[in-house]
């Protein structure tokens, strides 16, 4: 009986460390679908591949790719010209949240088999700079739905949809040497 006792004591507290620990929230390896920026609500074709620690988005104009690895990004126009940029908060990205994330709450939406669980998670980077990412939790990865940057007074926030496991075209990482 008093094993029973000290059970339910801790097994919710080493259940709740588990779920609380935000550095074991990921992403998968590789994952792609459309991001809608709700501010200027411009769509683009992201793709995400951790493996080769890249980030990449194509909308009508333009194509984007991080590269975390050398925190570098670099943008290509119709011309397929190279600008490269510094990453800021809106460029970073990493496969699992630091570990200042902060859990906010949890939301369950949907319907029957369309439902799902996700998870607000608040990331404070410095005076003025900060992220919230809401993820939906599948069984041994995360995927995002939505997310909010917030930098100096400038706000983006977007929306993540028909989410797969993959990258359909891995042509969108590639960066020409001479860029």
């Amino acid at each position: 009986m008093n094993v029973l006792a000290v059970l339910c004591v801790f097994a919710p507290l080493v259940m709740s460390q588990q779920v609380s620990d935000p550095t074991k929230v990921c992403l998968p390896n590789q994952l792609s679908g459309l991001a809608i920026n709700l501010i200027d609500e411009r769509p683009a074709n992201f793709s995400m591949d951790f493996g080769l620690q890249k980030v990449a988005a194509q909308n009508d104009t333009n194509r984007y790719v991080i590269d975390l690895a050398k925190n570098q990004g670099y943008a290509f126009d119709a011309q397929d010209t190279c600008t490269k940029f510094p990453l800021g908060l809106f460029s970073r990205w990493f496969q699992c949240l630091p570990s200042a994330a902060v859990f906010q709450t949890q939301i369950e939406a949907g319907l029957g088999s369309v439902s799902y669980i996700a998870d607000l998670y608040e990331i404070n980077v410095g005076a003025n700079v900060s992220a919230g990412i809401l993820l939906s939790r599948e069984s041994t990865y995360s995927l995002p739905l939505l997310r909010r940057d917030f930098f100096n007074g400038e706000q983006r926030l977007t929306l993540f949809a028909n989410p797969k496991l993959g990258v359909s075209d891995p042509t969108i990482f590639n960066v020409p040497a001479n860029c």
